[in-house]
């Protein structure tokens, strides 16, 4: 899987596709948040300290997930997508390597610095005691990457043509995704209500992280799809 991380994080820079497609929301994410989180409730007459004292921060918790949803969507496809009999050349034994590869390379370079930003801009304007949050936040995130993988199907990194109705697919997915995202932060929000909470559902997550990747990683070949369908 170190291969296929080093594969993923350096198509990623240089498809310029998956660029086009990924780099922009980078922009309109941080606009978005900075916007209406923090300068649309000053304009309206919402005090620094108001702000401060709400629970707010959770936008900044689960904003970067959409930004890892849809690159991870996008590496499935490429324009040289014939490339991939590279993966069958190779004595691949278990796919799922293949996958949670390209998934900790999507999650490492897209998620983590947009994540770690957001921590500090909240750091300054919610201080410390959110930091709980953040840590809660991030296994939560982690985890809902995991799940949505294992649910969907799974495709080998840069092996589909991109097409028309792909495209429309994924955006259906997208909103399914939506879903689980508010699903994710609602509870989160419920949780930070009873603080103590967090400490008891922590290891539980990490654990549950740990089988869901585990189950990934022992992915069999005809589990994976392709452009015909099953292998």
């Amino acid at each position: 899987s170190k291969a296929v991380f080093e594969l993923v994080w350096k198509i990623t820079g240089r498809d310029k596709t998956f660029k086009m497609q990924v780099y922009p929301l980078i922009g309109y994410i941080i606009a978005f948040l900075t916007i209406y989180v923090l300068f649309d409730g000053m304009k309206r007459g919402v005090s620094f300290n108001e702000i401060s004292n709400s629970t707010k921060y959770l936008w900044f918790l689960y904003s970067p997930i959409l930004l890892m949803s849809t690159a991870l969507r996008q590496i499935t496809m490429n324009e040289n997508f014939a490339a991939a009999w590279i993966y069958f050349a190779t004595p691949v034994k278990r796919p799922g390597e293949v996958v949670i590869g390209s998934v900790h390379a999507v999650f490492v370079k897209f998620f983590l610095p947009l994540y770690l930003l957001f921590f500090f801009l909240c750091l300054l304007v919610w201080k410390q005691h959110i930091i709980d949050d953040f840590l809660f936040g991030l296994v939560n995130n982690y985890l809902f990457v995991l799940i949505t993988t294992a649910l969907m199907d799974k495709y080998l990194p840069f092996s589909q043509q991109p097409t028309t109705e792909r495209q429309a697919g994924k955006t259906v997915l997208m909103l399914l995704q939506l879903i689980g995202v508010a699903l994710f932060a609602g509870i989160h929000y419920l949780v930070s209500r009873v603080p103590v909470l967090f400490y008891f559902l922590l290891p539980a997550e990490l654990t549950l992280c740990w089988l869901v990747r585990r189950e990934l990683r022992n992915l069999p070949w005809n589990k994976m799809m392709n452009e015909h369908g099953y292998q």
